[in-house]
């Protein structure tokens, strides 16, 4: 059971640092941010996150059920502290 709540844990964190990481678009157009220093988008559109917070709680909640449902503390840990 460790190596299988080992690799959970370790998908967790990709997951969270792909969230992380994430490309801003525009709300308007839908383009990519190319430039760090564009506060708006060409056509005036705002940047917006690809995925939403609610999108990524949604993602990890079937790792808290099986952290829950398993007794898997480190997981379940991990899963708390990603989402606060």
């Amino acid at each position: 059971m460790p190596a299988i709540e080992c690799a959970l844990v370790k998908r967790v964190q990709e997951r969270s640092m792909a969230y992380q990481v994430q490309d801003l678009v525009c709300a308007k157009c839908g383009q990519m941010k190319a430039s760090n220093l564009d506060e708006y988008c060409a056509c005036s559109g705002a940047w917006k996150c690809e995925e939403s917070p609610g999108d990524f709680r949604d993602a990890m909640l079937p790792y808290m059920n099986v952290a829950e449902y398993y007794g898997l503390s480190w997981l379940k840990e991990t899963v708390d502290r990603v989402l606060s």
